[in-house]
């Protein structure tokens, strides 16, 4: 009786104070060089308040599953129908017409997503997850007799299609995105609604959201989505994803960043779109005009980029220039998550002297005229720290994905690594050095002979 009593109380809980005042989408962005919103005292309050609520409800749904189905499953079950039949609000807190009536306010829309997210993990501590599986262990019940997993899926089905990711408040969009990567087991079973969710990716509520606080975990999320899905599938979306994300590409160097840890900024979250463009267009399905055409899309305007910069000054004098210096390093980094996103060369094709398999020829001359192009611009500009970490990071995956196409350029970039490096970079040239020997045995030697002999 206790129980029944306070699980519906300590639920409630769980929910935004309709009168919380989120900051307007100009202000979030204000001085929010990382694009992540500042925690201030009442949200980290907040947070404690539900990590502590989630300690007791999780309890009870030890002790009594089916009082924790009734209640938790229920209430969110309950929003997502409201939200199907009524729409949801991202101006008002409350719901239209009263609790549970009209359309819904985004307070109750965001417990219906948290509520998700807060029986899977359930699930997933007591048994882990299967979708895929014929059989499931049911964790001390789940859901009316239903096998625990089912009755998640049914619980992400309502969700997506309720449509309340509509909603455009700033609390709704990046748990939404979490909760369908954080279960991406779901996409296994229910593959027609991979669409519909990366069109929700997409959209005004994802990657564009009003609010640029929370793009880049949506960002991440979408890298994450598209890691998730078969290849071969991915290929029906190439064209429509690099145009919706092209607009997010722009570089800008932040100075500001540099000294700041190994982080740069917004730079960081914009390397996950340029893997995920990586991704899109590396399924060996999609015909090679499409992928060519999206590819000079995307890399033209980093070549152009990194030329006018290195052209416009002299190399001491572009030395001294901090920006200019992470400008490039970011062009150079960018081309590289490109390259990152396609797959590497098999292993027993990796030290082939003939071409990858994956790659058609065009592409290859693409990567490979990248990979000029930045061995040119290390060795004009090897003493900069920034240069020589966007070179290692790009050639190393020029290695692994063109295969020994690219050891030509191995002796170039380890003898302008080594005449400058610092200490601690020594050991990530070590490991660029071992990955070569490991991948290229038997065509290793001559670049080995000419590196360390005199």
């Amino acid at each position: 009786q206790f129980l029944t009593q306070i699980l519906p109380v300590l639920v409630e809980k769980l929910q935004y104070r309709d009168d919380y005042a989120w900051p307007a989408p100009s202000d979030a962005a204000a001085g929010d060089t990382d694009g992540s919103l500042d925690e201030d005292d009442d949200e980290a309050m907040f947070s404690e308040l539900r990590h502590s609520l989630r300690v007791f409800i999780d309890a009870i749904g030890q002790i009594a599953p089916e009082l924790y189905d009734s209640v938790v499953l229920a209430t969110a079950q309950d929003i997502f129908r409201q939200c199907s039949q009524y729409g949801v609000s991202a101006e008002r807190a409350g719901d239209e017409g009263g609790r549970g009536r009209g359309q819904l306010g985004w307070v109750r829309a965001e417990l219906g997503i948290y509520l998700t997210q807060a029986f899977g993990e359930r699930l997933s501590s007591s048994k882990g997850l299967r979708f895929g599986g014929t059989r499931f262990a049911q964790p001390n019940g789940a859901g009316s007799g239903k096998l625990a997993i089912a009755t998640l899926k049914d619980l992400l089905t309502m969700m997506i299609q309720s449509g309340i990711v509509g909603s455009s408040h700033p609390a709704i969009a990046p748990m939404y995105f979490e909760n369908l990567v954080r279960f991406g087991g779901y996409f296994e079973v229910e593959r027609d609604a991979a669409a519909p969710v990366l069109q929700s990716f997409l959209g005004a509520t994802g990657v564009h959201h009003q609010y640029r606080s929370v793009r880049p975990r949506i960002w991440y999320f979408l890298h994450r989505f598209v890691k998730l899905l078969p290849a071969p599938a991915l290929a029906t979306y190439s064209s429509d994803f690099v145009s919706a994300v092209a607009g997010l590409l722009k570089i800008s160097a932040d100075p500001s960043s540099i000294g700041v840890g190994s982080s740069y900024g917004l730079f960081d979250s914009q390397l996950c779109l340029f893997e995920a463009c990586g991704m899109v267009l590396a399924p060996p399905n999609l015909e090679d005009s499409t992928r060519m055409a999206l590819l000079q899309y995307l890399f033209d305007p980093l070549f152009t980029g990194a030329q006018h910069t290195m052209n416009a000054q002299p190399p001491d004098q572009l030395l001294q220039d901090q920006r200019a210096l992470l400008q490039i390093h970011h062009y150079l980094t960018a081309i590289g998550s490109i390259v990152k996103g396609f797959p590497d060369v098999r292993a027993d094709k990796a030290a082939s002297a003939s071409a990858p398999e994956q790659l058609s020829a065009s592409t290859m001359q693409v990567f490979l005229k990248a990979a000029d192009m930045c061995v040119a611009i290390l060795e004009a500009l090897c003493t900069s720290h920034l240069v020589r970490e966007a070179a290692r990071f790009t050639l190393s995956r020029m290695l692994s994905v063109l295969g020994a196409e690219a050891l030509p350029y191995l002796p170039r970039l380890i003898d302008s690594l080594v005449s400058s490096c610092a200490v601690e970079e020594l050991l990530d040239l070590l490991g660029l050095l071992g990955l070569a020997v490991f991948k290229f045995k038997p065509y290793v030697a001559p670049t080995a002979s000419e590196l360390l002999l005199p």
